[in-house]
């Protein structure tokens, strides 16, 4: 409601994910804020043969939750505003264990590509961010209870603080790149992905990732 009243000037940068709690405490001065409900929703670690409500929970909050918070903030934007969505380097990939946070954030990164293009003539900006591991509650649960194969990942490198995440995806924002990574490996994934065979990188992620 208070967004509503303020009309497009109160929706300068709009960051539809309620998992990156922390995009929106550090990018965002107070007066442009959103303060949206958190989700609640199972770990990261959900495999394929999870319960099918813990499936359902992480597509819902995040892919569905995104696409319905971008559907109703996209009126009240004016030109010159800024859409942030919050993927993952997993959005990249399939590792093991993460059947449905994958998927979710793979179709996150296809969703604002697709948002890019319809608000350009706006002149709306549409950004994704693409980090890797963040030191924020949310991981240190999702350790606590991933079944210790799934903590043997060769290519998980040390946390990134949410400060330094942040710091690091506004600066891709302002530079205008549309996917915005948070650190070198990640970038090394996605150029992995474009250049490398398909059989050639799956054979790496396989080694680098475990599997059951």
């Amino acid at each position: 409601g208070r967004v509503a009243e303020a009309g497009p000037a109160a929706v300068r940068v709009f960051c539809p994910a309620p998992a990156a709690g922390y995009t929106h405490r550090i990018l965002l001065p107070e007066a442009h804020r959103v303060h949206c409900r958190r989700a609640c929703i199972p770990g990261l670690a959900v495999p394929v043969l999870a319960p099918l409500e813990d499936i359902a929970a992480q597509v819902r909050t995040n892919l569905l939750g995104a696409m319905l918070a971008a559907r109703a903030f996209m009126p009240l934007m004016a030109a010159g505003s800024r859409v942030l969505f919050v993927s993952s380097g997993f959005g990249l990939m399939g590792p093991a264990g993460y059947a449905a946070y994958s998927a979710s954030k793979a179709g996150m990164i296809t969703f604002a590509e697709a948002v890019r293009r319809e608000v350009h003539a706006r002149k709306i900006g549409v950004y994704v961010a693409v980090p890797a591991d963040i030191d924020t509650p949310g991981h240190t649960n999702e350790m606590a209870s991933a079944p210790e194969w799934m903590r043997r990942a060769a290519a998980r490198g040390p946390l990134l603080s949410a400060e330094a995440a942040a710091a690091r995806i506004l600066r891709g924002c302002r530079g205008g790149r549309f996917v915005v990574y948070s650190d070198l490996s990640v970038r090394a994934l996605a150029l992995a992905t474009r250049v490398l065979p398909r059989r050639l990188r799956d054979w790496s992620i396989d080694r680098l990732f475990p599997r059951p």
